[in-house]
């Protein structure tokens, strides 16, 4: 059944090359509330088939790989049935579609890890699906990010990084400084430079001069837009933004990054 819906819609979608993008988004189900523009980009104010909230931006043209990357993000998250979402946002971009999700329950095991996730769950279909977000526990950032395979694999390993984040961390990255790390909320700053840097190295150095203290921006945010920037370096601004929805980032900060990193300077 389910592979019959997605061959409808793929043929919904060639059959409507010349419709507007709302259109398309109508005949998959969705409730086209607004249209506009952000970063000279479209944005859309949908509403999905579950009254779901849903921000989408698009970057160029909507393409069979969007479309079946949508529909596969749409299964992944129908099988997650004790995930309720507050909102979500999708960004289109170059041949992959990238979805934040933001959970005002998701209960495993008796144990709800919304308030774990505040700045949500980040999901990426390219070809395959990916996920990469942080849960906070006690203080500590516990990044989770793999190929997803399975619900199974996804919920071990949050229960793996809830029980024991610092183990999960040496499991990840057996050169990370876990045997360092503690709980004291006064040494959390500093913590979270110490690691972040360890991975990214010189963007983090540069940054903390641009950005000053680590809490301005929020070392998560840089962590998505890095990774989503590294995998498509068309990533615009508004289309980075997107993506850290809710989290403690700006879009001159974004600017900043892009330079750091990626020596892509834009002086507006």
């Amino acid at each position: 059944m389910k592979h019959g819906v997605m061959v409808l819609a793929l043929g919904l979608f060639a059959a409507g090359i010349g419709w507007s993008q709302a259109d398309q988004f109508r005949s998959l189900g969705f409730r086209v509330e607004s249209v506009g523009t952000r970063d000279e980009q479209p944005e859309y104010r949908l509403t999905g088939p579950d009254g779901l909230a849903i921000r989408a931006i698009t970057i160029g043209p909507l393409t069979e790989d969007h479309i079946e990357g949508l529909l596969r993000l749409q299964e992944i998250r129908q099988s997650l049935s004790n995930l309720q979402l507050t909102s979500a946002s999708l960004v289109f971009g170059s041949g992959r579609v990238d979805a934040v999700l933001v959970p005002s329950s998701y209960v495993i095991e008796g144990r709800d890890f919304a308030p774990l996730l505040p700045a949500g769950m980040f999901f990426r279909y390219d070809g395959a699906v990916f996920f990469d977000f942080r849960l906070l526990i006690e203080n500590i950032a516990v990044r989770i990010n793999a190929q997803f395979i399975g619900l199974g694999s996804l919920e071990d390993r949050l229960m793996r990084a809830v029980r024991d984040p610092l183990a999960y961390i040496q499991s990840q990255d057996p050169t990370a400084l876990s045997q360092r790390i503690t709980i004291q909320s006064e040494r959390l700053d500093e913590l979270i430079a110490e690691v972040e840097t360890l991975r990214v190295g010189q963007v983090y150095l540069a940054s903390r001069r641009l950005f000053g203290r680590y809490h301005v921006v929020d070392p998560s945010a840089v962590d998505v837009i890095v990774a989503a920037k590294t995998d498509d370096r068309s990533l615009s601004v508004a289309a980075a933004l997107a993506l850290v929805e809710g989290m403690t980032i700006e879009a001159r900060h974004v600017r900043a990054i892009f330079a750091l990193y990626f020596n892509e300077f834009d002086t507006r």
